[in-house]
């Protein structure tokens, strides 16, 4: 019983980082996403015109 008092908070710290490191890499991606888009135009514009 002790020893799974012990490894509960461990668990749970690092399922919550796990979360937060998923956030914020799904955060970054997002943003390169539309960061990406935004560069595709602005190569693609002069291109076409």
């Amino acid at each position: 019983m002790e020893e799974s008092l012990k490894n509960g908070p461990r668990s749970t710290l690092a399922s919550m980082l796990m979360l937060v490191c998923g956030l914020w890499c799904l955060h970054i991606v997002i943003l390169m996403r539309k960061n990406i888009k935004c560069l595709t135009r602005n190569l693609l514009r002069p291109r076409t015109h």
